[in-house]
């Protein structure tokens, strides 16, 4: 199901409505890989799933569970941990990061029933508030050896009259509503204010806003910034807003102090009404408003927007216009939850166990959404219907990284000229004369392939030559000399911009990508290379890391800012070799496998801990496309988590006997069977089984480069012989598998292979 709304300047999507789960699961938490949810039976449990698709993926049962139902559930900042209680004020803290059953949860206990949970963003400490009013904090010691240390709740603020709704952080700041008043506590002070001194009762919440907009736009109008004025400005920045009685809400700063009363109980609105449900007429009468809604609990939504809601409905506020964007209030009393993911993406679970996600941009994002995922017509008919919106914010963007991101919009003008589409190539012309009219110094945004596609055409879009003007594509085909075009003094700037990046990045928690492109994206790879090692002599020199530290330090910075699709565009071998030196010398440990006693080549598969995987695998799949595959085995080499996907490589090249070894040796399902389809003779079914026997029962592995066999005593990740056969019987027939079966009987231990397929090979034996 899909439902579509556009207000004046922003989307909203209702793409993913999920059919109703089993009645026992009760509560739920959504992180951006992880579904959580928790039973409602007498012994509680986690089921944990993959998101996208919604496959199994671990579950915790019997012992290490908590008694009665869950009430509430918290996924880690990093998703390897996860907190949950119930309603007799256990709570437990489970571990995504063990390999040992017995030691990946720890148990504590509540002076109440827990309603609110919360993690710190360094994710050691978890705040706990209950049905009493209590704010608890939880410290973690996450490890010793393998074995998770048991919690130790100690309270921090005892009665506040009311039941703790809602905690939410910023840095040092912590904010609790209870259902009687908000608290603002500076955690490094020690230091606790109430917000205003009106009481209220009932069920209400309040959030932290950055508003990095307006940060980004104050830092544009200095010079230089070093750390102290940064943490001021971003301070600055940072609202606070309280839900109240009556639709109304608090606007409030970090002192406690409320700055402004936002009120929504006699609004005339405008906003887009949203019908999610489809089960009756939305009234939107203030009548209505007033009698039943009330802004409840509240979220950041795109570090501007505020999303509050309630069991019935909810409603996107944007506080600086003082306006309702959209809202709904058709559900009932069934919302039981509501999160909010990657900033724009929300997620309902009803109490009937359905999961609804609604997803919210601003009306450029979206297009550049649309631009970016290949849906031309899509953004087409979005910008022709919004042009003097379009043309307006691409008019007053004045930076080098708000222009580089309104150059995809000319992929649009590149597909319509390859169509033909001059009516819509028309009716758009104003958004393509302002693109490539505006002035940035050293900077005009063009379409490479426009011209490639252009050249030949006489019309009113030929008239530009690609000779005349310069084109902005950093990180891309460059000769050696390019580096030297850039001055010293430029170069210092530079490193005196990241230097300061990074001190802020030591005390803060955001995301600075965006600040590391602002610098990087007027530089082409071998100036930003030349950069990098300019700021890793600086770290050396003010002894802020060693120089294995500092190497790792830039190393980072400039897999942050890479874009690994940018990786197909790359021609220079600098550049490429500084990618896979960075990967390396990224990963948090050495990736502890089995190697060849001749070549040292992985015998298996690591686990990576770079964080880059996407970029990891986008510059194998580079190497291989070009026949570079010594390249692809050094990577391969240094990172051994590589081999899955150059396993999937050799598969589709239909490589038998590499592909073979491949499949066993990483025991990767998803390669066997592409293997086992491309099997065109039962010989090729032996050679898997003798290689699978000489692996499993004689510990002995052949190489996946050299052919050379190794004695190994522990491989992970080795496919049974259940699953090696449930793979195989897909593609023989039933008389063709007895046989098999028949043919290695004395190899395979008893019991090995499950009574349940014997039975079906049974029944289907002479299909």
């Amino acid at each position: 199901m899909e439902i579509d709304y556009i207000d004046q300047k922003y989307y909203l999507s209702i793409n993913n409505i999920t059919s109703k789960q089993p009645s026992v699961y009760k509560s739920i938490d959504i992180s951006k890989d992880l579904i959580v949810y928790g039973t409602d039976k007498s012994t509680g449990a986690l089921f944990i799933y993959k998101r996208h698709p919604y496959a199994f993926f671990k579950a915790i049962t019997g012992s290490q569970s908590i008694r009665g139902p869950i009430t509430h559930i918290k996924i880690s900042n990093d998703q390897q941990c996860i907190a949950y209680s119930n309603a007799f004020g256990d709570i437990a803290v489970h571990s995504l990061k063990s390999s040992a059953l017995l030691s990946r949860t720890a148990f504590g206990k509540l002076e109440a029933p827990c309603s609110a949970l919360y993690w710190h963003y360094s994710d050691n400490e978890i705040y706990c508030g209950d049905i009493s009013g209590n704010l608890s904090v939880i410290t973690l010691s996450y490890f010793i050896g393998r074995n998770l240390i048991n919690i130790h709740v100690n309270s921090i603020l005892n009665e506040l009259e009311g039941v703790i709704e809602q905690i939410d952080g910023f840095n040092e700041f912590l904010l609790v509503s209870s259902s009687t008043k908000t608290i603002l506590c500076n955690n490094e002070k020690e230091e606790f204010k109430q917000i205003g001194n009106r009481p209220r009762d009932g069920k209400f919440g309040a959030c932290f806003v950055a508003d990095y907009e307006a940060l980004e736009a104050q830092q544009n109008k200095l010079t230089t910034i070093d750390q102290e004025v940064f943490e001021k400005m971003l301070l600055e920045n940072i609202k606070i807003y309280s839900c109240r009685p009556g639709m109304r809400l608090w606007e409030v700063d970090l002192n406690g102090n409320v700055l402004k009363t936002h009120q929504y109980k006699n609004a005339n609105y405008t906003a887009q009404k949203i019908a999610i449900m489809g089960s009756h007429e939305i009234d939107s009468s203030p009548v209505l408003f007033n009698k039943i809604h009330q802004f409840q609990l509240a979220l950041p939504l795109d570090n501007r927007f505020v999303f509050t809601w309630n069991s019935s409905g909810f409603y996107i506020i944007d506080p600086k216009e003082s306006k309702v964007i959209f809202w709904n209030n058709e559900f009932d009393g069934s919302i039981a939850n509501a999160k909010i993911i990657q900033n724009s993406s929300i997620y309902l679970y009803l109490k009937d166990g359905r999961l609804i996600e609604l997803r919210f941009y601003k009306l450029q994002h979206y297009a550049l959404f649309l631009c970016n995922s290949e849906k031309i017509m899509q953004a087409c008919d979005l910008i022709k219907n919004n042009v003097e919106f379009f043309a307006r914010i691409i008019r007053n963007s004045r930076t080098i990284s708000e222009m580089n991101q309104y150059r995809t919009f000319l992929k649009i003008r590149d597909y319509l000229i390859a169509n033909e589409r001059s009516e819509l190539l028309k009716s758009l012309s104003d958004i393509f004369d302002e693109l490539t009219s505006t002035r940035i110094p050293n900077v005009v945004i063009l379409s490479k392939n426009f011209f490639n596609k252009s050249m030949d055409k006489e019309d009113e879009y030929n008239n530009e030559k690609v000779d005349e003007i310069p084109q902005m594509l950093p990180i891309t085909k460059q000769k050696e000399e390019d580096s030297l075009s850039i001055t010293s003094a430029e170069v210092d700037r530079a490193v005196k911009q990241l230097y300061i990046i990074h001190q802020t990045s030591l005390v803060s928690n955001l995301n600075f990508r965006e600040r590391l492109s602002k610098i990087f994206d007027r530089f082409k790879s071998s100036q930003i290379i030349r950069i990098l090692d300019e700021l890793e002599k600086l770290f050396i020199e003010n002894d802020e890391y060693n120089a294995k530290e500092s190497r790792r330090v830039v190393c980072k910075m400039f897999l942050e800012y890479l874009q690994p699709e940018i990786i197909f565009e790359i021609d220079d071998e600098k550049t490429l070799n500084y990618i896979s030196d960075a990967l390396l010398q990224v990963q948090n440990h050495v990736n502890e496998v089995s190697r060849c006693k001749r070549c040292e080549f992985p015998l298996n598969c690591g686990t990576s801990g770079t964080g880059y995987e996407d970029i990891a695998n986008i510059l194998q799949q580079f190497y291989w496309s070009r026949g570079e595959y010594e390249k692809c085995y050094e990577l391969c080499r240094s990172l051994p988590h590589l081999l899955k996907i150059t396993g999937k490589f050799l598969t589709d090249e239909k490589k038998f006997d590499k592909m073979i070894l491949y499949a066993i040796n990483l025991g990767d399902l998803e390669i066997l069977h592409k293997s086992l389809e491309h099997f065109n003779d039962i010989s090729l079914f032996h050679q898997l089984l003798d290689e699978y026997i000489m692996a499993i029962n004689h510990g002995k592995f052949k190489c996946l480069k050299c052919d050379e066999i190794n004695d190994v005593k522990n491989v992970h990740r080795i496919l049974t012989w259940d699953i090696l056969f449930h793979s195989i019987e897909y593609y023989l027939s039933g008389s063709e598998l007895i046989d098999l079966l028949m043919r290695y009987s004395q190899q395979i231990p008893n019991g090995s292979i499950s009574r349940q397929f014997y039975m079906k090979l049974l029944l289907h034996a002479y299909d």
